[in-house]
């Protein structure tokens, strides 16, 4: 599947030069933060494409102690390879504490009495969220106000609304950002998380194998929800140097897995839209660049796997379409809302 992103990526742009169209997509990634020195993060700020990493934790730091931030940064970077990219460290971790069974969501610590949950799994440290001295809010403003950027990937979720937060979501929200949030990890035994539960205004994303099956530890399919799903199975990507484990990268499986995926899958469709915008119009390629319009563009080109909505964008942006096609279809099914 990720080899279908990067092949939707080069057929955007074949030509071994980048073609000249109205800056890359940008794309917050609200995490753990990142691993300087893991070579694939290096490499990205080397070559320009991670542009700023930011902390909003009472420590300051930027770098990822955990491995969670490194892995979703690399997942986005591999999906959408020329995009620009914004990291906002927003949890850091205990690597003295490993306590999650591999089929469990991981615990974390409490934020105003709520325990949330970063929604993977894996046999990881403990991540903590500072409550109210952390500025989470405050790291979605920033990177809608001060990165202006097109996509915000957020890979967690609590178990009710927080106030603050929400305020912040409609925010991003009212100014065109587009939202991605994990499901959840419980099953049937939990319903979705918050924000990917905030319905219309964030992506709640669902996590599949290779095959686009989905996974057991998807919250149930709902009739009034999208339920889009993507890769989020066993899935290798960057891994931060600063813990014992000592590979650069990790499979991991989850929800938070698959949201940074469908991130990049979002961020794709913008490319083509800027990169043909003299085919398309400006009214459909400003609805390209909003909830609306990558709902619609999921819509109409997902493939059913049981009660859930596969994405399947290279049915649409390959090398197999023309691009007159393309752009004919993206003003059509836009033109609707």
């Amino acid at each position: 599947m990720i080899k279908k992103c990067e092949k939707i990526s080069a057929d955007i742009n074949p030509s071994p030069n980048p073609l000249p169209y109205d800056g890359a997509v940008k794309i917050a990634v609200l995490d753990t933060g990142v691993d300087a020195m893991n070579f694939t993060i290096r490499k990205a700020m080397k070559a320009g494409r991670i542009k700023d990493v930011k902390s909003f934790t009472p420590d300051n730091e930027t770098s990822d102690k955990h491995g969670h931030g490194t892995h979703v940064a690399g997942l986005v970077l591999k999906v959408a390879p020329d995009a620009d990219i914004y990291i906002a460290r927003v949890f850091t971790s205990n690597v003295e504490k490993s306590t999650a069974d591999l089929n469990q969501p991981q615990q974390v610590a409490q934020v105003r009495a709520m325990q949330i949950n970063m929604l993977f799994l894996a046999r990881f440290p403990t991540l903590l969220w500072f409550g109210t001295n952390v500025k989470f809010p405050q790291a979605i403003n920033f990177a809608v106000n001060e990165w202006a950027v097109d996509i915000i990937t957020m890979s967690f979720g609590f178990p009710k609304r927080v106030a603050e937060v929400d305020e912040a979501i409609v925010n991003a929200y009212s100014k065109k950002t587009v939202l991605f949030a994990a499901a959840a990890n419980h099953g049937a035994n939990k319903g979705i998380a918050y924000p990917a539960s905030k319905l219309g205004v964030v992506f709640c994303i669902n996590a599949t194998d290779g095959k686009g099956d989905p996974a057991n530890f998807n919250p149930p399919s709902q009739p009034n929800r999208d339920n889009f799903c993507t890769l989020g199975v066993d899935v290798d990507s960057a891994w931060t140097t600063l813990t014992t484990y000592e590979q650069p990268t990790r499979r991991m499986s989850g929800t938070s897995v698959a949201t940074p995926i469908a991130a990049g899958l979002a961020a794709l469709a913008m490319e083509f839209g800027r990169r043909n915008r003299a085919k398309i119009g400006p009214r459909e390629l400003e609805i390209l660049h909003s909830y609306d319009g990558i709902q619609t563009m999921f819509e109409t080109t997902h493939a059913p796997t049981k009660t859930y909505k596969y994405l399947s964008p290279w049915k649409l942006l390959s090398s197999d379409s023309a691009v007159e096609d393309v752009c004919g279809y993206i003003n059509i099914v836009l033109q609707k809302i």
